[in-house]
């Protein structure tokens, strides 16, 4: 098993390479499903900065349990907005795992993270989503491999390390195959508690 952990800012490199990326659509392009989702580009983007201020705030308040929290209104913001809105909550859920204790947990219905299991979790929703999004616009986006790997290691102990890092994160979560290795599909799920209780 791998025992990569990520870098110190992995977060926020995450965000800037997606933000970057999403850039590149227009405002029309935002209200279209990307070639393999049901939802738009804006819900799908929105729904990744719900998450990261979600987990932001089951670390910051340690729960045992899911918390109530706000909802961001997507009627607040265009398709111009979201990478901003996207690199603003990476750096929040950032500062708050900096901030955390290293015993802290919080709550997540696949198991308890540590800080470092919701910011790999948060470069999770941030690369993979950005990647959708992107599918059929004209635009392409990837991770860079050293990152991915770290993501896939963090999350997908399980997954096949011989493998550039982009392609095993990509196949940990059911978008693309590796001859010699059985697809996850739909059914992937990821390890958010510290890599020694797995």
């Amino acid at each position: 098993m791998s025992t990569q952990t990520l870098a110190k800012d992995d977060l926020i490199f995450a965000a800037d390479l997606a933000s970057q990326a999403l850039r590149h659509l227009q405002e029309d392009q935002w209200q279209q499903n990307s070639s393999h989702m049901e939802w738009t580009r804006f819900e799908t983007i929105l729904h990744v900065c719900s998450a990261l201020q979600g987990y932001a705030t089951q670390l910051a308040t340690r729960a045992d349990e899911r918390v109530t929290r706000l909802r961001l209104d997507g009627d607040q913001y265009s398709g111009a907005d979201l990478p901003s809105l996207l690199a603003n909550q990476a750096a929040v859920l950032n500062h708050v795992a900096i901030a955390s204790p290293p015993q802290a947990r919080g709550w997540h219905s696949a198991g308890p993270p540590n800080a470092e299991g919701f910011l790999a979790m948060g470069c999770a929703e941030i690369l993979l989503h950005t990647w959708d999004c992107l599918q059929g616009s004209g635009h392409s986006f990837e991770s860079t491999n050293d990152l991915a790997d770290r993501v896939a290691s963090r999350l997908f102990p399980w997954s096949p390390a011989d493998v550039p890092g982009w392609a095993r994160l990509l196949f940990a979560t059911g978008r693309a195959d590796l001859p010699g290795h059985e697809s996850p599909g739909d059914s992937w799920s990821w390890h958010p508690e510290p890599l020694d209780e797995w």
